[in-house]
């Protein structure tokens, strides 16, 4: 709410507030200091390491149940409420993350991948740009397909230099590409 505030906007209709675009819970896992984590939740720590998309935080929330909890729902609202609108989303960090995951179609590993590369990082009141308006020719398609990250203090640092890119479209794999990747991933037992 404060950054939406501090935007200086004032959207047409106003602002609608959301319970399912807040930050994701770390229940109580985020009540503790990092040292205090790796000592009383030694598992939850190892496995947030290992697989931070799909680990659950104590008490908490994965970034893969916000999506699926949350962000879906959430965009089938703006499908049915607010199709023919431009629509200003305030958020932060990891919901930010989980929207990303969905709506650039990343495999777990191009999300891992993604959210380590300093240079990709949506760094503070960065601005993820989501469009299904080709900004070459300007067709509209009917779904998202166009994606671009600025960072408004620093343009020039922004990632591909705040210029848009194309998400690519949902991924088939064969047989042997799924073994591939599965064989990626260390084995657990």
């Amino acid at each position: 709410m404060e950054t939406a505030g501090h935007l200086g906007l004032e959207p047409k209709t106003g602002w609608y507030l959301d319970d399912r675009i807040v930050e994701r819970s770390w229940g109580e896992y985020g009540y503790h200091t990092r040292q205090e984590q790796r000592e009383q939740f030694p598992h939850t720590t190892r496995m947030k390491e290992l697989e931070p998309l799909y680990t659950r935080l104590n008490g908490g929330e994965s970034i893969i149940d916000v999506v699926i909890n949350r962000w879906r729902d959430f965009q089938a609202t703006l499908h049915r409420d607010h199709n023919k609108q431009k629509v200003i989303i305030v958020t932060h960090g990891e919901f930010i993350q989980a929207i990303r995951y969905h709506l650039e179609r990343l495999t777990p590993q191009e999300w891992r991948e993604l959210t380590a590369d300093k240079s990709r990082e949506v760094r503070n009141c960065a601005v993820v740009h989501y469009s299904r308006r080709n900004p070459v020719n300007g067709e509209v398609s009917n779904r998202i397909e166009w994606v671009r990250v600025i960072y408004p203090d620093k343009p020039e640092e922004s990632p591909d230099g705040g210029t848009w890119r194309r998400i690519r479209p949902r991924e088939q794999f064969s047989n042997k590409q799924l073994l591939r990747m599965a064989h990626q991933v260390p084995r657990l037992l």
